[in-house]
């Protein structure tokens, strides 16, 4: 099953495109909204939730919507904390949904911000390569981090957050800038977790000036893990004017 959405509007600078596809294991938990302000400010939104649960797919498209809307009116760390004050709350049980996310927005004429928590990814590439803006908030990026380890770690290493939307805080949401002339991706970690980055790099140097084609080839080259699951997969794809001729390897 694959969900896929492209719009441009005429006035808006920004191109873009979204994928989606469901994994193995129930109802898809992942997902992508867009927003175009009055200013023509562009916000795109990417949420993996965790599980499967009836509450987690329920709230992970609203998180999206109240990140991207917020986001386009007050930057991209701002659109993060809009979503994760959805679920800070986590019930009388202790054991309400949980979710990552993403956020880029794209100021018309100005910058490219991108905010996260958790471990959906943020790439930007510039036609000769992919630099990978986001770190992952992960035992596993921590250990890499701190030992300086070469070698993968286990999955369950991967797996385990250390931040989400329940404890993301203004101290905990990282914001980097992205230069302007570069295509900007957006992945769940269905995507980064069995793609490697030479692939993605591949795909959108192949693609660079159809940011559908593109965003449909990353949901479509996601498969199982070395387990035989397969993940939600979710891609979100951002082409700003100015990086429309600086996609070609010199």
């Amino acid at each position: 099953m694959t969900n896929d959405r492209s719009s441009s509007t005429a006035a808006s600078t920004v191109v873009v495109a979204t994928a989606s596809r469901q994994g193995t294991q129930g109802p898809i938990a992942d997902a992508v909204r867009h927003y175009v302000g009055a200013d023509l400010t562009t916000a795109t939104a990417v949420i993996d939730g965790a599980g499967h649960e009836a509450d987690v797919v329920a709230i992970a498209p609203i998180l999206a919507e109240v990140a991207a809307r917020n986001a386009a009116q007050h930057g991209a760390v701002r659109g993060v904390l809009s979503a994760a004050a959805l679920v800070t709350d986590r019930g009388p049980d202790g054991d309400g949904p949980r979710a990552v996310a993403a956020v880029v927005v794209c100021t018309p004429g100005g910058e490219t911000k991108a905010a996260w928590s958790g471990d959906c990814r943020i790439y930007g590439s510039n036609g000769d390569r992919l630099h990978q803006y986001s770190t992952d908030q992960t035992v596993a990026a921590m250990i890499h981090h701190y030992l300086k380890l070469t070698e993968p770690l286990p999955f369950t290493a991967h797996d385990h957050l250390r931040g989400d939307l329940t404890n993301a805080t203004l101290e905990t949401v990282p914001g980097v800038l992205i230069p302007e002339d570069e295509l900007v991706i957006i992945t769940s970690d269905g995507v980064h977790d069995t793609v490697p980055a030479e692939r993605i790099q591949q795909l959108a140097v192949a693609h660079a000036a159809e940011p559908q084609r593109l965003a449909d080839a990353l949901v479509a080259a996601a498969g199982p893990n070395e387990f035989g699951y397969r993940d939600d997969a979710t891609a979100a794809v951002l082409l700003r004017p100015e990086a429309r001729t600086a996609q070609r390897p010199s």
